[in-house]
């Protein structure tokens, strides 16, 4: 018998709720249920008089298929069948007992009292096995199991509930069809019972399929259902038990040994763990879970096989999509990106330690001055099984310091050092504190020694007021003694410019037997230690690839096309100047992997890339440009996962083979049918078809310079001249405009773009030095250019390297052949100066570009769009002022303005000060579903949320002016005076539209007077 207790509304079933109530395996329809029933309050007296009704009903789900608007559909048609019922007297001091037979499934016991004022009330339970129905939508089985698991050599009893007499198909699955029986069902039901064997593994599905026939005297069509259940098989051998024997408490800076035991080995049977220490603060930030090796490897696991049978072929096919069984699973667990901090974190990792044959092992860590709980996490695994066990481990000095600064400073900035001072276990007495600051953080004279007496228990707290005076990385190295302590702390404290970086370039001709010298007065503008020098001597003017690889390297955001933008230079760097000359980051083919990883991260199971995110975007031109970059990536010998690498090269063969007309100008036929020839794929016959009946529906140069080269690619290299003759005829009556294009091209990038596919497939000095002087002159006039067209420029700087040769240029004094690309820091030009000369008896021209982080702020502008930066109230109450209390939350309003609607890609960047820290990145846009006093037209693709900055990307359509607000939350952590940088939005791809707001300033206040 099985008591069911519940409390509801003032009639009382005793305490605890139970769902499922049988779990007995021999469990038999006609089982008994029992439930005990007790007034709740005084109203028991009357009760006592009258008694109470119960109901017992059982609850059937049935559905049914109907046809409406032409498409098929179902419905859940829910019914109660009464099956017991009667009367119980019940009292406030003892319960009434109901007991009644039930079979499996869904039941109500519903209970009223008939001339009372109290509500009727009810409870819901399901009889039956363990295991879940799966009879959720039509045409499913009921199946559920008698256990969740067994053992080899246990009978696995199987409960079928059709709905209709017919025959079922049962089988054992796991990676393979285990056991499969043909059993008769009746329509009330069956049992089967099927003994566990080992050879099953770890757990299998049990797949049940029932048939029902076709029955003509009652015109029905033939019927089937289908049922899947999981069980696990147990097998103690499987099971490693994992002992970790560290002590409850350690001191920092010195060693914690983690001793490790293994239990459940076979005899000599080798076994490996992998252990890790790590702040167990950091895990919690970060909802990081210890992974679970048990259930990984023995858990359950999606259903990998499929069912085929004709049933389809009965019904009407018209709005039908395959279906899938879908049982087990994996989600994802929720990220959370945590800020780096000021303090070296604890994070320790072993590796693989191969255990000893006594099951033992012993692995040492070396403790940072870190006080804190460590949680050690222990990963073990033999040839039979695995194991995992985690504990944790206080860290901790007599005396803790615990220290708080800000994430950051801008240059200017005003802030504080705060030290919490904890006396846990140390003695009492004076305290001596000896603070150390190297690095561009100033700090008073009496603040670098300080004096406190602490009694046993006692805390305290100091306050140092710091200011960033420079740009780096302040360390603070503090140390304490005192009555047997001697502790010793460090901090780190990034100082920033607080202004955006700027851009000058010059180009002039260097004529033979002339030279140049530039000093550090061309850099004079810049705030000390940001300036830069970059020199391009070549015979091709406007490249000046230093400047434009410094560029792309310090592009701090990473849609897809820029990731690729940034990445596929660095594939022939090398070919153009060594990275140290170029001040490049030296790591270059790590910086390559890491944009592959990226991108693929990224791809779609169809094989598109998204822009910011998987399934965000179609677009070819874009699958183009990464393909271009994974197979340059291939040729240099990178790896790309084949799989990943040929659902994207099918993509583009499909749409090629499926495109009968050219559309929207053919820049993404053209871009995939390129790819396709490179990689060597049968497009001979469309490319060929295009360019001799459609080449002028292609409308940009880059897109027929990519037929062309194609053409070159595959051996036909006649219709090639003539394909890059006309890419360039078309390149020279190209107007340049300020408008965004689909395929993030301009003028400038299709001539890079031509001058780097017709070099690379030697298509004749004409065609490409038509593109250079093309390229020269609207470089010229550009003042600001787009990643796209900083990639392709460098692409075309290496592709007409050897155009070069004939030069001499020397160096202080040191002659080189060929074009010269040097990028020079303030340091090394105030220690000598620069000079450039030129040797030989040809003509080159020289770009130098300066760039760096100006001295003086500069004012709010518009020129495209108008932004402006606003503080609320989280009730859309506008702040006046700039003066904040610590722990405010306020909101932060961006309200864009477009001067004149036109198609572009949109990235607004705001850049926080130092004092406010972004409080809940959830809250954004749609998110904010509280903040209704927003204007919300246009919103965000993506969104960053970042130490330093709040990024926000927008595409915007070009069909109408607007007006639109992006907002999020800060929360004033940190006392001080800080600059504001000003916010900015651009367009991405015609980066001379852009607007910004004015510098500001904001004073946070402590939040204790």
């Amino acid at each position: 018998n099985i008591l069911f207790f519940g409390l509801l509304n003032k009639l009382k079933f005793r305490k605890k709720t139970h769902k499922k109530l049988f779990t007995d395996d021999s469990l038999s329809d006609g089982s008994l249920a029992t439930f005990d029933v007790v007034a709740a309050t005084a109203e028991g007296e009357k009760l006592s008089r009258n008694g109470v009704v119960w109901v017992l009903s059982k609850v059937e789900r049935r559905y049914q298929w109907f046809n409406q608007d032409g498409r098929w559909s179902f419905e859940a048609v829910k019914s109660t069948r009464k099956v017991a019922d009667g009367r119980v007297d019940v009292t406030a001091q003892a319960p009434a007992r109901i007991t009644t037979p039930v079979s499996y499934g869904q039941y109500r016991l519903e209970v009223r009292a008939d001339g009372s004022n109290l509500q009727p009330v009810s409870a819901s339970f399901t009889a039956g096995w363990a295991g879940d129905a799966t009879a959720s939508t039509p045409d499913l089985l009921e199946t559920s199991l008698d256990k969740a698991s067994y053992k080899p050599g246990d009978d696995l009893v199987v409960k079928l509930s059709p709905r209709f007499a017919g025959t079922a198909t049962l089988a054992i699955v796991s990676d393979k069809v285990q056991e499969l029986r043909l059993v008769d069902v009746p329509k009330e039901g069956s049992s089967v019972t099927i003994p566990v064997k080992a050879d099953w593994g770890s757990g299998a599905y049990v797949v049940a399929f029932a048939h029902r026939p076709l029955d003509q005297a009652a015109h029905r069509m033939p019927g089937r259902g289908l049922g899947v259940a999981w069980f696990g098989v147990e097998a103690p051998a499987r099971k490693i038990e994992v002992a970790i024997n560290t002590p409850e408490k350690i001191r920092p800076r010195g060693t914690l040994s983690i001793p490790v035991v293994l239990t459940g080995l076979g005899a000599g049977e080798e076994a490996y763990v992998t252990v890790s220490a790590v702040d167990a603060g950091i895990l919690n930030l970060t909802r990081y879970e210890l992974p679970d090796a048990t259930g990984h490897f023995f858990g359950q696991k999606q259903l990998g096989a499929e069912l085929r049978d004709l049933y389809g072929y009965l019904i009407d096919g018209m709005q039908g999509t395959r279906g899938a069984i879908r049982s087990g699973g994996d989600a994802s667990k929720p990220s959370l990106d945590g800020a780096p901090p000021t303090q070296e974190p604890l994070a320790r990792y072993s590796g693989v330690v191969k255990v000893g044959p006594d099951g033992k092992a012993l692995i040492d860590f070396d403790i940072p001055a870190f006080n804190g709980t460590a949680r050690v996490m222990v990963a073990a695994w033999s040839k039979s099984g695995v194991g995992q066990a985690k504990k944790d481990v206080i860290i901790r000095d007599p005396v803790v310091i615990a220290g708080t600064l800000p994430r950051f400073m801008n240059f200017g900035d005003q802030s504080r050092f705060f030290l919490a001072i904890d006396n846990i276990e140390g003695g009492a007495g004076d305290y001596t504190l000896d603070l150390d600051i190297t690095g561009p953080v100033i700090v008073s004279a009496d603040a670098a020694r300080k004096t406190v007496r602490l009694a046993p228990g006692q805390k305290t707290s100091l306050v140092i007021p710091v200011k960033a005076g420079g740009l780096g990385t302040a360390r603070f190295d503090l140390r304490m003694t005192g009555p047997n302590v001697d502790v010793t702390q460090s901090f780190n404290l990034t100082v920033l410019p607080g202004t955006p970086e700027i851009f000058h370039r010059n180009v002039r001709m260097l004529n033979p037997q002339q030279s140049v010298t530039l000093s550090s007065d061309l850099l004079a503008e810049f705030l000390p230690g940001t300036g830069r020098l970059s020199v391009a001597v070549s015979p091709y003017g406007g490249i000046d690839v230093p400047a434009i690889l410094g560029a792309l390297d310090r592009y701090p955001y990473g849609c897809t096309e820029q990731t690729v933008s940034r990445a596929m230079p660095l594939l022939y760097v090398n070919r153009l100047a060594r990275a140290e000359a170029l001040a490049i980051d030296p790591k270059i083919d790590d910086r390559v992997r890491e944009a592959i990883d990226r991108v693929l991260t990224r791809q779609d199971s169809n094989g598109a890339f998204g822009l910011w995110q998987a399934g965000s975007n179609e677009d070819l031109w874009l699958d183009g440009f990464v393909m271009d970059f994974l197979t340059r990536a291939r040729e240099r010998n990178f790896v790309v996962p084949q799989k990943a690498f040929d659902i994207s090269l099918d993509r583009l063969r499909n749409q090629v083979a499926n495109t009968s007309e050219v559309l929207e100008g053919g820049r993404d036929l053209a871009y995939a049918i390129y790819v396709l020839a490179r990689n060597g794929r049968p497009v001979m016959s469309d490319l060929r078809y295009l360019v001799d009946t459609k080449l002028e529906d292609f409308k940009t140069p880059l897109a027929r310079a990519q037929l062309a080269a194609a053409l070159a690619l595959l051996g036909d290299r006649g219709r090639a001249a003539t394909v890059f003759a006309s890419a360039a005829d078309q390149l020279a009556g190209v107007k340049s405009e300020m408008i965004s294009r689909a395929d993030y091209g301009s003028k400038l990038r299709d001539g890079a773009g031509l001058m780097a596919l017709a070099a690379e497939s030697n298509a004749g000095a004409a065609s490409v030095q038509r593109a250079a002087a093309i390229v020269s002159e609207v470089r010229g006039t550009t003042r600001f250019t787009s990643t796209q067209e900083n990639a392709w420029m460098v692409m075309a700087a290496q592709a007409m390297a050897s155009e070069g040769q004939n030069l001499a240029i020397a160096v202080n004094g040191e002659e080189q052949k060929g074009s010269v690309y040097r990028s020079f820091g303030a340091t090394g030009l105030e220690a000598r100066p620069v000079t450039l000369a030129n040797n030989g008896q040809v003509a080159a021209q020289l770009v130098v570009s300066a760039s760096g982080h100006p001295i003086v702020q500069e004012p709010a502008l518009a020129q495209g769009y108008r932004l402006e930066r606003d503080f609320y109230k989280l009730d859309g109450t506008k702040l006046e002022g700039n003066r904040f209390r610590q722990n405010d939350r306020v909101v932060v309003v961006l309200k864009v303005t477009e001067l004149e609607a036109k198609y572009a890609r949109l990235l607004l960047v705001d850049l926080l000060p130092a004092g406010l820290e972004i409080d809940n990145p959830n809250l954004v846009e749609g998110g904010m579903e509280g903040f209704s006093w927003l204007k919300r037209e246009v919103e965000p693709v993506n969104t960053e949320y970042r130490d330093d900055r709040f990024v926000a990307a927008f595409n915007r359509s070009g069909d109408k002016n607007a007006e639109f607000s992006v907002a999020y939350v800060v929360r004033a952590v940190a006392p001080g005076t800080y600059i504001h940088p000003p916010a900015v939005i651009e367009d991405m791809y015609r980066p001379e539209r852009f607007g910004r707001t004015a510098y500001g300033r904001i004073d946070v206040t402590s939040a204790q007077p």
